[in-house]
């Protein structure tokens, strides 16, 4: 695990949004009942 720091979010419309410059990789792992999907971007 490696624990870099985030970049502060952009605020737009009162939310917070962060500028992704590509998707390296996604797995989806079950929880309960359901799924969540993970993505790790750059």
């Amino acid at each position: 695990v490696v624990h870099d720091a985030q970049p502060p979010p952009i605020v737009v419309d009162n939310e917070s949004e962060w500028e992704v410059e590509e998707i390296l990789a996604t797995r989806t792992q079950k929880v309960g009942r359901g799924h969540r999907r993970e993505v790790l971007v750059k």
